[in-house]
């Protein structure tokens, strides 16, 4: 190991114990889980949801308003995902609707800062929903059915997640990365996992994004990205590593699949692909 690498990883040890002593973000999937045990059957029952994006978009806004309502914590975990995938959905289908992206990327930066509990997502989420409203109505009627899945649950354990954002960090040695996370199933724990690395390597450039690869729910043969897409990816990874997440994997097949893919694309961009949990007796529904 040369001298130059030898003190880039001392760094990033040292910034590891630092910042791990003095956390500032607090996954709320921890506050949570202290309220139920984690491994129950029952608790897989959280990501069951029926509606449309305007029902997740008005409830999500009243539990930032008001979080001490019963369900506003549950709101706030699950619905930042729900609100994704309505979009990541529409985009699929319908490829003529160029503005869709612009939505995906306001919903990503302000449902992040929702986990964060920065205190411009209210009034961000607010002014999202009114140029949905005003501009685009018809995208409120899209619908959104989650089912019961536990493997997906079991996936989005914040012990799991911590764990992951670590060895990231030490793998990476806190270097700049391009996170992308894989949906439907993996975009809250992704989020949490992109969160924390963030933190524990004091890393303040690097980017996150969802992408939907779901091979049971909507026979996808690979990764769902167009060519609008691939060129932001292209441009936002210059000179930073591609981390490609899943949840919870059968056989590694999904996100190696996936990682195999953005490879053959970014054949100069160093790419790694990490899973929360191999779960192989579990059939995701996600």
């Amino acid at each position: 190991m040369s001298r130059e690498a030898f003190e880039r990883e001392e760094a990033i040890f040292t910034s590891i114990a630092q910042n791990h002593a003095n956390l500032k973000y607090h996954s709320p999937i921890e506050t949570l889980i202290n309220r139920s045990n984690f491994m129950s059957t029952n608790s897989a029952d959280n990501l069951v949801y029926s509606g449309s994006l305007l029902t997740v978009l008005n409830e999500l806004n009243a539990s930032l308003k008001f979080p001490n309502e019963e369900n506003s914590l549950k709101y706030k975990i699950f619905h930042p995902a729900r609100v994704i995938r309505a979009l990541i959905d529409f985009k699929i289908n319908h490829p003529e609707n160029l503005g869709i992206h612009q939505y995906i990327l306001d919903a990503i930066k302000i449902n992040l800062a929702i986990f964060q509990d920065n205190s411009s997502a209210t009034k961000d989420l607010e002014d999202f929903t009114k140029k949905i409203y005003n501009n685009d109505s018809d995208l409120l009627n899209i619908p959104i059915q989650q089912k019961q899945d536990m493997a997906t649950w079991l996936g989005t354990d914040p012990e799991l997640s911590y764990k992951a954002a670590l060895n990231v960090a030490f793998q990476l040695l806190g270097e700049d990365i391009f996170f992308i996370a894989l949906a439907h199933g993996g975009t809250i724990a992704g989020m949490d996992v992109f969160l924390r690395y963030l933190e524990l390597s004091g890393n303040s450039n690097s980017d996150f994004y969802v992408a939907r690869f779901s091979r049971n729910k909507h026979q996808d043969k690979q990764l769902q990205l167009d060519e609008i897409e691939l060129d932001y990816i292209r441009e936002k990874s210059k000179g930073k590593h591609i981390v490609v997440f899943e949840e919870d994997s059968v056989k590694h097949r999904t996100y190696q699949d996936a990682s195999n893919y953005l490879k053959s694309i970014f054949s100069e961009t160093d790419i790694i692909a990490i899973c929360n949990a191999e779960l192989g007796h579990f059939t995701p529904n996600n």
